[in-house]
């Protein structure tokens, strides 16, 4: 708001939105009354004074309510608001503008704001002195509610964009607040007094700029570029910089280290020889009027060089090897192998066409702050340990790996990989992995921590587990796999192991989420997005808990696993949010047990899927839409399926025959004489109430048998579950079978007689699936059928 011929502009900004989920608990959202919602009723109340005010400013208010601010995943998912608005500020929007004021978590009843420690100093100073002027300063007095003029924290913001840019930026919040991130952010934690002291010291910090404004404008100068950063020890580092003055033209530069003095008076330049060590450098620009810019900042990394290969390596003759201060340079067909220690810090390795770097080492493994790039054809790195391992802030890229496959339990998996662990004292944390043919990290007989780190287009799968215990925590795993089906390259294999899996993000991979045999996992707080199965388990004791599962084909699929399902939130899954198949085929799974508790269903297409045993389901939420309906997902219709399966008495089974016959509402006699009674085979699909009277022949000479044995048998049928129910006739009776079905699902079913040769029948109750408001026909039961015969 302003009267007067200029351009300048005061940014005051907070971010509206709320963090997704809670630290404690990820199925509840954080409502966020002082993380978000305090800042933004402040900057709505100034909005509203300063529009009241007769009282002119020398230049224009601009208030920014940015989105994004963090939605839980790390740096690389917050402040999506603010950095797209500072990316398309132009140059001359950059130059009029005389700072950003940042308002965050101002709200604590229990207000201490102390000084940021990132933010800019002068506007820091002139916030103190507003603050003192009103009696809000501390005077050291216990227990005081307002500002304290010293640095207690350094948060990484929404102002951080701005500052970069070269604009003068404060952060004012109180990151003491208690119950940040958590779902115990509500309006009674937020203190009415303390929105008010923050909002009359800002006023009055408005006014104090608007004075200083008044004055002849100071020049602004902008750091542009400084590339590389971090940089090696003697590489040439390219500084750029530009800068304006509103009321006359800019006349000298001056750059500054903190280490090594004034380095240059250009306004572009470059220098190889800055000192080893963390550089704070700064911009100064002077006007024809001797009036200096503020300081302007940007921090440089300068690193040693060091690669300290074992006693023992190799390198072939004929291969030349290239080698200066920043790089290691492997020349085409190059190779060495060192059996040894390897210790690789600060240094950038680049391989030739068919070169490579193979480590077997019982010894040490170190590589920090460094990166491995093959990126030429048939170029890879190879490193295998048996003893302690750290990896740390690398890149490890390979692009072109011969994928070759192994199996552990008769599952394919890949056999080699960019980085094998066999021992427990091993770190891989805060680095990128990228195997763009073979596998990421093999982990065997070790238990290895796997944090914080990139792990992508790894098209073998990101980790392979095997008999480990490995921690897998705060990755950002994606992009792994190879799309196709689910039997293809998961992200995460495991065997027989006992894995934390904890806070990922697992998305977008070509394959599983994670697939899982004869292990037991616990798979706490993670992310699943877009992938083919999320997890897929096979004879596993598993604790899935607070995890989100959405665009996915099937949410969890696991065969004979024991699962503890809770607080997880599934939502869009194209088929099933939960798919439990309990049967071989003929027997029904009494050993293990699903329990789902306390889990949303939202628009999946089916919430659970659950054959061969009966889940036990405790407050679970299902969200009505076009597909599920509102009280359930899974339900039981009046359809029948019979599913019968011949054996002969060794146990060979016999091939089935194709009959396909319906019975409805009626009586029939099915008739199949074989050329040898061993051929006997079929199966029936019969719809509806009717009696069904099989005749089966038991000899070459066609002769019925008489005579019978009577077995009865309840059915005792429930909601939410596909029930499998075996029927076995006495193995010792020769005699001919009769079922009966009618239309009431509680009556028994009778069975009569029995067989010589082996006879199994299973009855399969199928799903109701509301499809434009159709059910499934019969064809669609006997095709569906097929497919899990098929499949199993």
């Amino acid at each position: 708001r302003t009267q007067k011929d200029t351009n300048r502009t005061l940014l005051l900004g907070a971010h509206y939105d709320t963090r997704p989920f809670s630290n404690t608990n990820v199925s509840i959202p954080v409502m966020g009354a002082n993380d978000g919602a305090s800042g933004v009723a402040v900057l709505l109340e100034l909005a509203r004074i300063f529009g009241e005010r007769t009282t002119n400013l020398n230049f224009t208010i601009k208030m920014l309510f940015f989105d994004g601010e963090d939605f839980g995943n790390g740096t690389t998912s917050m402040f999506y608001g603010s950095r797209y608005y500072a990316s398309n500020m132009t140059t001359q929007e950059i130059s009029d503008t005389i700072g950003l004021i940042l308002l965050d978590m101002v709200g604590d009843a229990d207000l201490q704001i102390y000084r940021e420690g990132l933010s800019d100093i002068n506007l820091t100073d002139m916030l103190m002195n507003a603050a003192s002027e009103l009696g809000y300063l501390s005077d050291g007095t216990p227990g005081f509610q307002g500002f304290y003029n010293f640095v207690n924290h350094y948060v990484i913001d929404d102002h951080i964009q701005f500052k970069e840019k070269g604009i003068p930026s404060i952060d004012i919040i109180d990151f003491d607040y208690p119950y940040w991130h958590t779902d115990k952010d509500t309006p009674d934690k937020v203190s009415a007094e303390s929105l008010e002291i923050v909002g009359k010291t800002v006023e009055e910090l408005v006014y104090m700029i608007s004075e200083k404004e008044s004055a002849k404008a100071r020049p602004v100068g902008i750091i542009d570029r400084i590339d590389p950063s971090p940089a090696l020890f003697g590489e040439n580092i390219y500084f750029n910089s530009s800068a304006f003055d509103e009321d006359g033209s800019v006349v000298a530069y001056r750059w500054i280290s903190n280490l090594d003095g004034i380095i240059s008076t250009q306004r572009n330049f470059s220098i190889s020889n800055l000192s080893i060590g963390t550089h704070m450098i700064t911009l100064i620009v002077t006007d024809n009027d001797g009036l200096e810019s503020i300081p302007v900042t940007q921090v440089l990394i300068v690193n040693d060089v060091r690669i300290e290969l074992g006693e023992e390596y190799i390198v072939p003759s004929g291969v030349t090897m290239e080698y200066n201060s920043n790089e290691l340079n492997l020349s085409e067909n190059g190779k060495i192998r060192v059996f040894g220690k390897l210790k690789v810090t600060n240094a950038r390795i680049k391989l030739g066409n068919n070169s490579s770097i193979v480590v077997e080492t019982m010894g040490c493994l170190e590589a920090v702050n460094s990166s491995f790039d093959s990126n030429c054809c048939n170029g890879y790195y190879e490193f295998v340990s048996y003893g302690k391992v750290l990896i740390e802030n690398c890149t490890i890229k390979n692009l072109s790996y011969a994928k070759n496959e192994q199996t552990f339990e008769g599952i394919y998996a890949p056999k080699e990989s960019g980085l094998r662990l066999y021992s427990s004292e091993s770190r891989v944390v805060n680095s990128s992995i990228s195997n763009s043919r073979g596998l990421g990290i093999m982990c065997i007989n070790s238990s290895p921590e796997i944090n914080g780190n990139k792990l992508w287009n790894n098209q073998g799968g990101a980790i392979l587990l095997y008999n480990s215990s490995a921690k897998i925590i705060n990755n950002n795993i994606f992009g792994n796999g190879i799309c196709g089906c689910a039997g293809n390259m998961p992200s995460i294999m495991i065997f027989k192991s006992k894995p934390r899996i904890e806070n990922n993000n697992i998305s977008n991979n070509g394959g599983n989420g994670i697939a899982a045999f004869y292990s037991n996992l616990r798979i706490l707080a993670n992310h699943f997005a877009y992938n083919e199965y999320h997890i897929y388990l096979l004879y596993c004791t598993a604790q899935i808990l607070q995890n989100t599962f959405s665009y996915g084909i099937h949410g969890i699929w696991a065969d004979f696993s024991d699962l503890n399902i809770e607080r997880n939130i599934f939502y869009k899954n194209y088929v099933s949010a939960i798919d439990l198949y309990y049967y071989d085929g003929y027997y029904l799974d009494a050993e293990h047990s699903v329990y789902i508790s306390e889990n949303r269903f939202e628009n999946n297409n089916c919430s659970v899927i659950a054959g061969g045993l009966e889940p036990k389901y405790d407050n679970n939420t299902y969200i009505e839409d076009e597909i599920v309906s509102k009280e359930v997902s899974v339900r039981i219709i009046q359809k029948w399926l019979l599913l019968l399966r011949f054996f002969m008495q060794n146990g060979t089974e016999i091939a089935p025959l194709e009959c396909n016959t319906k019975l409805t509402n009626g009586t029939k006699v099915i008739s199949y004489v074989p050329s040898n009674y061993t051929e006997v085979a079929g199966y029936i699909v019969l719809v509806g109430g009717f009696k069904l009277t099989l005749n089966y022949y038991i000899n070459s000479s066609y002769n019925l048998a008489k005579g019978y044995v009577e077995n009865v048998t309840k059915i005792a049928l429930s909601t939410n579950m596909e029930l499998s129910l075996i029927l076995r006739p006495p193995e010792s009776s020769k005699e001919k079978l009769v079922v009966n079905f009618v239309d009431d699902p509680e009556t028994s079913l009778r069975l009569v007689g029995a067989l010589s040769a082996f006879l199994v029948g299973i009855l399969f109750i199928t799903i109701e699936r509301r499809m434009e408001n159709k059910r499934i026909s019969e064809r669609e039961i006997v095709e569906k059928m097929k497919l899990l015969k098929f499949k199993r």
